[in-house]
């Protein structure tokens, strides 16, 4: 069995979320930003922070795409490295928080594919 990481759980509920099949109360900020490959310098934070692990979206960002490391940001305006390389220009960009479960993955699955998740407790 392996456990489902945030990360993961962050993405297929992003995915899920970008498609209106689910919706909750999450974490979120705003900020303007660009993206260059990699690279998202963020010019003006409007509210809340950024930190790795984080899942943004805004328009013509790809979906699912996180942050996975600092730049020059060490929350609010600076770079950030991303998940996923793409060329945006300046737009609003919301930012989702982590999301902490106890979600367990019960099958295996490639990615791309559908997986089996529970939160029922195993043993």
């Amino acid at each position: 069995m392996r456990r489902l990481t945030s990360r993961s759980l962050v993405f297929v509920l992003c995915m899920l979320l970008a498609a209106g099949v689910v919706q909750f109360a999450r974490a979120q900020s705003s900020v303007t930003g660009a993206i260059a490959g990699t690279t998202l310098t963020v010019s003006a934070v409007a509210s809340g922070t950024l930190n790795i692990d984080d899942v943004i979206s805004g328009s013509g960002v790809t979906p699912g795409t996180f942050i996975t490391g600092l730049g020059t940001g060490t929350g609010g305006v600076g770079t950030y490295t991303l998940s996923v390389s793409q060329t945006v220009a300046s737009t609003a960009i919301t930012v989702y928080g982590g999301i902490e479960t106890k979600w367990s993955v019960m099958s295996n699955a490639a990615a791309g594919e559908l997986m089996k998740i529970s939160s029922w407790p195993l043993g």
